[in-house]
């Protein structure tokens, strides 16, 4: 199909850090030595994560689309509405800022990810979501991207603007596959004023989303003075990852909270050494300022 980059060009491909073994895993609250996998390699028994933690651009495609696939073929005939959270290394990144050229240049390093995944998820569907997909740019402002076919819909960088589209789109009646990739809204409970409004405005909103479910989720998160990763492919856990090695798993999406207090009893982080600790850090890292 044709690539969507009426606000883009494709950008080289970016590494991440390579992968190592798992340390160890903490749920909710314990502790416990990772699951080992069975004899003979089988797959991690329910409620056990396996590590998966993509080390590029193309790596975190395919494993999306992997997950995609795993769900729709676990939800049968089903419509599937899922949600997938990409990480898209900051190449442009400046002294002062990640990403300088803000939404537009994000969706120039994210746009290539999406038509990857979406390649990858046909051609497993071997026929199942045939049909001419078409790419668009629904608002240009935002870089919000959709790309359709009459059995599938996705929408990089949605925005509560876009959602009234989204809502319409994904209710035709040969629609069988709903993609919504690096959503921009906020839904934390915490948030005073929600991006969607207040009353049944709001209301209608968080009834479609809440159909979702993420299949994959790769995302960068700095806390207690470390970058850490939070990852998850469906039908696993979500797994904490700093320095390649896995720190901790969740049920459900960890909060910043629980984050913090996963690193702490690892032994990673400003909370993990005390006082004296944080302030030898800090000293550690403006004396390397001023090399």
């Amino acid at each position: 199909f044709t690539p969507v980059m009426a606000v883009a060009a494709r950008t080289p491909r970016t590494r991440l850090q390579p992968r190592a073994s798992p340390r160890r895993t903490h749920v909710r609250g314990r502790c416990t030595p990772p699951s080992s996998p069975a004899p003979g390699g089988s797959a991690p028994t329910p409620g056990s994560s396996r590590l998966v933690d993509p080390s590029s651009p193309e790596e975190s495609a395919d494993e999306a689309a992997a997950a995609i696939c795993r769900f729709v073929t676990n939800n049968g005939k089903t419509k599937s509405m899922l949600q997938v959270e990409l990480y898209v290394p900051p190449i442009f990144r400046s002294d002062l800022d990640d990403w300088p050229g803000g939404i537009r240049q994000q969706f120039q390093v994210a746009a290539p990810m999406v038509e990857r995944m979406l390649l990858e998820v046909r051609r497993v569907a071997n026929g199942e979501l045939d049909g001419r997909l078409t790419p668009e740019v629904i608002d240009n402002a935002d870089a919000v991207g959709l790309w359709s076919s009459p059995k599938l819909l996705c929408v990089l960088h949605p925005t509560a603007e876009t959602l009234n589209t989204i809502v319409e789109r994904s209710q035709e009646p040969s629609c069988q596959v709903v993609i919504l990739v690096n959503p921009q809204w906020t839904t934390r409970e915490s948030q005073v004023i929600s991006d969607f409004g207040i009353g049944p405005w709001r209301q209608r909103a968080e009834d479609f989303l809440s159909q979702f479910t993420t299949a994959f989720s790769q995302v960068e998160r700095r806390v207690s003075g470390v970058t850490a990763r939070v990852v998850r492919s469906y039908p696993e856990r979500y797994v904490l990852i700093h320095e390649d090695a896995e720190i901790a798993s969740f049920e459900d999406e960890p909060t910043l909270a629980e984050i913090k207090s996963a690193l702490a009893e690892s032994g990673v982080g400003d909370e993990a050494g005390g006082l004296f600790e944080r302030l030898k850090g800090q000293f550690m890292f403006n004396a390397n300022s001023l090399k």
